[in-house]
């Protein structure tokens, strides 16, 4: 039998951030001080298709298909999902996730974001695919599972994201052991008020600053040399 190999995981990843909002920025350096990646639910990704499935023709002949389809939209809605990607540098990354190149993008050691969260936690690579995910009637009998592999499929045209994900078993604030974020990419456009408030904030953890500098058609960082700064615990 053919050996099954899992996904290479790579040194970083990455999660782009906007600014723009009230409270972003805080919300930033508090996540990095306390130890947490906030997760979302699906409903609120900006896919309008997200998990989406369909049941093969065997599940739907189930006699518990409509208990099973409820129970999987249930963990589903219970699903916490934060999403990361493999580049620092995609355009229209940083447009479209990061408030048009005025935001941050955070880069995280994908060895340690897997090792230090909780053992119920799962990081998923994304699989993009021209046609939904068809559920077999074999996997019914763990909904959670069965959840988690809808929410790890897209459609093929977001394959520019390269994304990857966390699964929570619940939205909302998943600690973490550790220091994990490496690097931070300041957005072209920031704010210098933004910027600031950053490295005062996030600053004196080993964390390499970065500015992101645009020149014709390249998109390339610059490390910043910052003052070394209180290291907050």
């Amino acid at each position: 039998m053919a050996e099954t190999r899992l996904p290479d995981l790579p040194p970083r990843l990455f999660r782009y951030c906007r600014l723009d909002r009230p409270n972003d920025v805080e919300n930033e350096i508090d996540a990095l001080r306390k130890r947490y990646i906030y997760c979302s639910t699906y409903k609120l990704m900006n896919d309008p298709m997200e998990g989406y499935y369909l049941p093969s023709a065997r599940l739907k002949k189930e006699p518990e298909w409509r208990q099973t389809y409820r129970s999987i939209l249930e963990a589903k809605r219970a699903t916490g999902i934060s999403c990361f990607s493999e580049m620092f540098n995609n355009e229209i990354m940083w447009a479209h996730y990061a408030d048009n190149f005025r935001g941050i993008c955070l880069g995280y050691s994908a060895a340690k974001l897997r090792d230090n969260l909780p053992p119920s936690a799962r990081l998923s690579r994304i699989a993009y695919a021209d046609a939904p995910l068809r559920l077999s009637k074999h996997e019914r009998s763990n909904v959670i599972a069965a959840a988690q592999k809808i929410l790890s499929q897209k459609k093929y045209n977001w394959s520019y994201e390269r994304e990857w994900r966390v699964l929570a078993d619940y939205p909302g604030q998943l600690p973490y052991q550790g220091d994990i974020i490496t690097e931070v990419y300041f957005g072209f456009r920031i704010s210098e008020d933004h910027k600031q408030a950053i490295l005062s904030g996030m600053g004196a953890r080993g964390i390499n600053f970065k500015q992101m500098k645009i020149a014709g058609y390249s998109h390339t960082p610059a490390k910043i040399v910052t003052p070394k700064l209180v290291r907050y615990l």
